[in-house]
């Protein structure tokens, strides 16, 4: 594993702990961009810079009791990592057609690109929910 293979799973553990909003803020650079492409959740995907992606990390929280982040695989390339995962999250709230107790589930490709600094520039991902 690189540096940024540890930074990257310490990301995942944080956000699998239930920090949001600014317990987040050291992951990421100022400048931070958040990419999600089109999925199920999100047909017309969105980006975000870093202070709309702590926010909705607090709205997030709202929504989910629980959530894990099982990563599968990373591979890293200089300040690249490559983060396959299964993630999952328990609802706390009516979320359409699920009740709380239901489980979400998505298979996620993420790729983080890290300043020297260890804090994430970019965060793109795919989210696949069966």
């Amino acid at each position: 594993m690189t540096h940024f293979d540890d930074k990257a799973r310490d990301l995942m553990a944080a956000l699998e702990s239930g920090a949001t909003g600014d317990q987040l803020r050291p992951f990421f650079h100022p400048d931070a961009v958040q990419v999600e492409h089109p999925s199920r959740v999100v047909p017309a995907g969105r980006t975000r810079a870093l202070n709309a992606m702590l926010e909705a990390s607090i709205a997030g929280a709202r929504l989910f009791a629980s959530q894990r982040y099982d990563i599968q695989n990373t591979i890293a390339v200089e300040n690249r990592v490559a983060v396959q995962l299964r993630w999952s999250g328990v609802l706390a709230q009516q979320l359409q057609d699920h009740k709380p107790g239901d489980v979400l589930e998505a298979d996620v490709a993420m790729f983080l690109t890290y300043d020297d600094a260890g804090r994430i520039l970019r965060q793109e991902s795919y989210d696949c929910y069966p």
